[in-house]
């Protein structure tokens, strides 16, 4: 039974915030519950929406699969069956992965990532029901950080 009270998973999430005279830089945030299954709509809204980012989790992929969506960058694998953070990057984005302290608390990926305000940090958060927030693995500097992700 459908209880309409529950707020909806696994469905796609984004931002646009384009305006005539300035270069519009769009991020996606998903909570994906498995993405294989998932790919072809993905990669749809990713091209219709013209996604520049796409903020992934529980993306249920580990090193044994293969996924890549034409155009873009970047992903994290993980040991276990489920979970898994990911974000996705255009090709023409220039972006570096960051080093992030791992956490039994959490799973986190981050980038550095040039976009239309300058160079900014990008983290990419799960954190499982029942666990504590914590955010200490993060180097958030003052300016030009974002972080998104499924807090539960």
């Amino acid at each position: 039974m459908i209880d309409p009270r529950r707020r909806a998973r696994g469905q796609l999430a984004g931002t646009n915030t384009s305006e005539a005279n300035h270069r519009t830089f769009n991020i996606m945030q998903w909570n994906a519950e498995g993405v294989l299954k998932k790919k072809v709509p993905l990669t749809k809204y990713l091209q219709q929406e013209q996604i520049d980012l796409a903020c992934i989790q529980e993306m249920h992929l580990n090193s044994n699969h293969r996924f890549s969506i034409r155009g873009y960058q970047t992903r994290l694998d993980r040991e276990g069956p489920k979970g898994g953070v990911l974000i996705l990057a255009r090709n023409e984005i220039a972006c570096q992965e960051i080093a992030v302290c791992a956490s039994r608390q959490s799973e986190i990926v981050g980038i550095d990532a040039t976009t239309p305000i300058g160079s900014t940090r990008i983290y990419n958060i799960y954190y499982p029901p029942n666990k504590d927030l914590l955010l200490e693995n993060m180097d958030i500097k003052p300016t030009n950080c974002i972080v998104v992700g499924d807090f539960n």
